[in-house]
This record gives C-alpha cells, structure tokens and sequence, in this order.
C-alpha cells in the first residue's frame, strides 16, 4: 500500500485473469482493485461499441434480471485479456423462462443505429452450432457489428454456452462479472 493509488490501479491492469484471481485474495484493498478492473475491462469491451455508455449500467441490470449471460467473442476477450481481441459480434443469452421483454426491448430502442433484422426459431433437433439449446435468436445490426439475443430451451443459459461447436467461445461473463 505503500504505492499511490493511480500506479496500483495501472498493475493491476496489466494482470492476466488467473494472476488477478490469485491477487484478489490476498487482501481486501486486492479485491475492490480487482473488481474496479473486471468493471472497467467489461464496460470497456461492451460501452459505446455495442451498447451507448449512457445505457451501459442499464444493461448489466437487464442481463441480470433476465439471468443473462454474455458468450462469446465478448466473453473471450474478457477472459483471456492480453490478446487484442476486437470483438464484433455481443452474444447475449437468456433462458426462456425469464421475461425477456425489458432486455429485447432495451435492445431494440437505446441505439440509434442499430437496426433489428430478424428473429429465427430453431427447432430442439437442430445440430448446427448450439445442439439444440437454443430456441430462438434476435439479431440486431449496424454496418461494423451484430448482437445476437438467444433464448435458451434450459431455465440456465450456460447449456447453450458450452453447446457451441467452438470451444474458444465456450466461455460466459455475467453481469457480475463470471
């Protein structure tokens, strides 16, 4: 503690996410700068790219009432954090037992330039990328990136998650993080 705030802060930025795990437990000041991080690390992946800064808190709220998961090229990034991983692509899942409403309708007004183009239902025998887990898929798009809203079969969205045919993006973040 014997550093100023502001260069602790900028080590901690450079951690990879098993070293900041490690570090988080080493006291409690470790752990409120690890989780400023992990705060910072998501908004920056997420806010003004595929969700307006101003919505951004709004959002996690959403995905978290909804017990949604971020999956994915967004979540990969997350995790694996000294990669530049440029996501273009936000997967949002929701387990169809959850009101789905505020976080479609969310999606659908906060953002200009997003356009929504579709939804598709897939049906449970469908094998082609998710085995079947998931029921249907909102899509919305601009010219540089999509988000993809899929509504789970299972009450839990991570089934849908680990079903992926890719298993780099077998990997979620929640609203508190993962």
């Amino acid at each position: 503690t014997a550093l100023p705030l502001r260069i602790r802060q900028k080590i901690v930025f450079y951690m990879d996410l098993p070293t900041l795990l490690r570090f988080r437990r080493t006291s409690q000041e470790a752990q409120v700068l690890v989780k400023e991080e992990l705060a910072n690390s998501l908004y920056h992946l997420i806010a003004s790219k595929f969700i307006s800064t101003y919505h951004f808190p709004s959002f996690l709220k959403f995905l978290e009432e909804s017990h949604g998961v971020i999956g994915g090229e967004v979540a990969l990034a997350f995790l694996i954090r000294d990669l530049p991983i440029v996501p273009t692509t936000l997967d949002i899942f929701v387990p169809d037992s959850r009101p789905r409403g505020p976080i479609y309708d969310f999606l659908s007004t906060q953002h200009g330039s997003l356009c929504f183009t579709r939804w598709r239902s897939l049906p449970p025998y469908k094998t082609e990328h998710y085995r079947g887990t998931v029921k249907e898929i909102g899509t919305w798009k601009t010219e540089d990136i999509t988000i993809n809203l899929h509504i789970t079969r299972d009450y839990t969205p991570l089934t849908a998650v680990v079903s992926t045919i890719a298993t780099h993006l077998a990997s979620f973040v929640t609203a508190r993080f993962f």
